[in-house]
């Protein structure tokens, strides 16, 4: 079973099997159409190479933000890591692919149902944490098995506050960050006269008017 999430805006698009929600975001989404269209297409054909795979035997979910690729789930054995690296890898569009699947039984619908609550708590909680930042910020919150995923592109400082806010609420077993932040996002440029420039005191003094 499959279940791929992307962000969009402000509202992921999400095509899912079983009606199950997985990723959720949390700030604003700066790629351009087109990368979300690529992010969109290519999720859809990793996720039917890992249907085709694995079929009931396991429980994956398919989050991709910018060409980075989130695996998370279950898998039925170990060998099915090296599946997993192999289908993703051939993907045309995948920069680069993280495979967090565990060897478990597939999740039941009442484990499924408490990472969906633990994914809004901890959105509300980032949320509340790091409002003054939020327009910065540019994550997809994901939750599997009371592990939460923080995936997307943000600044070394807000991806930390971020996790703090996550790890900070209640039955959250662990914060893993997969966040870019090697490419500085400026901020929004407040409307605001710049001051004025002093000029240095070995600078000349203008004639006076005659």
């Amino acid at each position: 079973m499959l279940l791929i999430t992307l962000l969009a805006g402000c509202v992921p698009l999400m095509l899912v099997v079983n009606l199950v929600e997985i990723g959720v975001v949390v700030g604003t989404d700066p790629r351009p159409v087109a990368v979300m269209k690529t992010d969109f297409e290519l999720a859809g054909r990793l996720g039917k190479a890992l249907d085709a795979e694995f079929a009931e035997t396991a429980h994956v979910s398919v989050n991709a933000f910018d060409g980075v690729v989130l695996l998370s789930g279950e898998i039925p054995d170990d060998d099915a890591h090296a599946r997993l690296a192999a289908l993703g890898t051939a993907q045309p569009g995948v920069r680069r692919l993280h495979d967090e699947t565990v060897v478990a039984s597939p999740s039941t619908p009442a484990e499924r149902a408490t990472d969906t609550q633990l994914t809004a708590r901890v959105k509300a909680n980032i949320i509340a944490y790091a409002s003054d930042s939020l327009d910065s910020m540019h994550l997809m919150v994901v939750t599997e098995r009371r592990v939460v995923y923080l995936l997307g592109k943000t600044r070394p400082a807000y991806a930390e506050h971020a996790a703090i806010a996550a790890r900070l609420v209640s039955g959250v077993q662990r914060v893993v960050v997969l966040v870019d932040t090697g490419a500085a996002i400026a901020p929004p440029v407040p409307n605001e006269t710049p001051d004025a420039v002093e000029p240095p005191d070995d600078a000349p003094m203008p004639a006076p008017n005659s």
